[in-house]
């Protein structure tokens, strides 16, 4: 058997960013979490994830296909074209990359003609991304339709998504879990903003969640520049003129190559010796230990970090909370692996992550035990009392320490609300404290 079939996925964005950004190759399988196999050869395009595991699945997600002439159809008439991960693929923390082939050829294999063969790639910032499409110039010698063409595909059927020129914008409510677990997340929306490079020669709304856009052959690059907000569209649209106006591509991936090579260059391998695929797992490791947990606030008009908040049980609509945000992390084996590790590398960085829970903590009265995006009905113990406790036993800045003493007494002590159906607090305290242990069946 198998140690795990977790969510080694391959995963582009910005250390502890808000969004990640990989490939589709089983969008059947969106409701289970396994929507990635590296041994399957159909790509539906590139997506926006949140899923920090398969079996927490995903919230506030949407994914990007493109196509040189009409597309590839599945049996569910879903767009897909031909991919090889392991040829022409570039899969780094900076930057995803591949070819995607609308030509079949024997045994379902990609045909050799290149001009429908446009290669997509995806760099990323914290909360936006540019997925560009190479698609080349128009080949007079091919007399197919060499038409460039986009999908951009929302979960939900009550999902919206629109363009007005070369603007795109559109919203998800899909938080999985979250939202049926209790009324946390009754309240749940991600907005998309959008620039495309190409103006569209036309646009089909397939559905109110699918937008089909067409280009004309001179689009031979094109860029679609997008940000998200819990918050507003506004908001999303600011998110992406500050982390990504004025810059091109090529701009935006060196500025990625360069936060990442920073990150990971924290640690150093003397002398490896011959242990070089030690080494690659060494980083890899470290790059997938970087992703979660994740910073669930934005950015206000002031330079302030301001959020939507998951874990308010009486949500209004519309309102934000000050502070930083934290999310999408479970505490039950990351408490005595991550965490340590975050604490001797990246101490100048732990106060801000664990001060989004604090903040948890007082929108949502207790501490999230497995947060996705709000408090989830999973996990047994509050090993996230270690983790704060250990953080202020070592004097990591950034946080408030008087609080988070008091969220993990809270733990300690207060025994949790019966039934609840997100289990926040400590299962069996009653008996513990009466005991000092936990009977059976307490």
């Amino acid at each position: 058997m198998a140690v795990s079939n977790g969510n080694t996925l391959p995963m582009v964005g910005r250390p502890w960013g808000m969004n990640t950004w990989s490939v589709v190759t089983s969008p059947t399988d969106e409701n289970n979490g396994f929507w990635f196999n590296s041994g399957h050869t159909k790509m539906y395009g590139v997506k926006c994830t949140h899923q920090p595991s398969p079996w927490m699945n995903d919230y506030g997600h949407f994914y990007v296909m493109t196509s040189v002439g009409a597309p590839l159809l599945d049996a569910n008439n879903m767009e897909y074209s031909i991919f090889q991960p392991y040829f022409e693929s570039t899969w780094q923390p900076d930057i995803i990359s591949t070819k995607q082939w609308q030509v079949v050829g024997r045994g379902g294999q990609p045909a050799a003609a290149s001009v429908f063969a446009p290669r997509i790639s995806v760099t990323a910032t914290e909360r936006a991304a540019i997925i560009n499409t190479a698609f080349g110039p128009k080949d007079d010698r091919v007399l197919l339709d060499q038409t460039r063409y986009m999908y951009i595909t929302l979960p939900l059927g009550t999902d919206s998504i629109n363009a007005s020129g070369t603007v795109v914008t559109g919203l998800t409510t899909q938080s999985v879990g979250c939202r049926s677990s209790s009324n946390q997340c009754s309240t749940f929306t991600m907005y998309i903003y959008a620039n495309l490079s190409c103006p569209p020669t036309s646009m089909t709304q397939v559905s109110p969640n699918k937008l089909k856009l067409a280009f004309d052959t001179s689009c031979t690059s094109l860029d679609f520049a997008v940000a998200t907000s819990y918050i507003s569209a506004d908001m999303a649209r600011k998110a992406l003129i500050r982390e990504v106006q004025g810059r091109n591509f090529a701009q935006l991936l060196s500025e990625s190559t360069d936060v990442w090579n920073e990150h990971l260059g924290r640690v150093s391998v003397d002398d490896a010796g011959d242990q070089t695929d030690a080494v690659a797992v060494l980083y890899s490791c470290l790059y997938r230990a970087s992703f979660f947990p994740r910073k669930m606030f934005e950015i206000d008009d002031n330079g302030n970090p301001i959020h939507y908040s998951p874990y308010d049980p009486n949500p209004v609509p519309g309102k934000t909370y000050a502070g930083v945000l934290s999310t999408d992390h479970g505490f039950w084996d990351a408490y005595r692996t991550v965490y340590p590790l975050l604490s001797l590398v990246y101490s100048d960085q732990l106060g801000t992550l664990i001060q989004g829970y604090v903040e948890a903590y007082k929108e949502g009265g207790w501490l999230p035990k497995w947060a996705s995006p709000g408090y989830r009905g999973t996990m047994i113990g509050t090993m996230g009392d270690v983790v704060l406790a250990d953080a202020i036993v070592n004097d990591i800045p950034g946080f408030d320490k008087d609080t988070a003493y008091e969220a993990i007494r809270k733990d300690c002590y207060t025994e949790p609300v019966m039934n609840d159906p997100v289990q926040r607090g400590r299962n069996g305290l009653k008996e513990y404290l009466k005991y000092r242990y936990v009977p059976g069946g307490g």
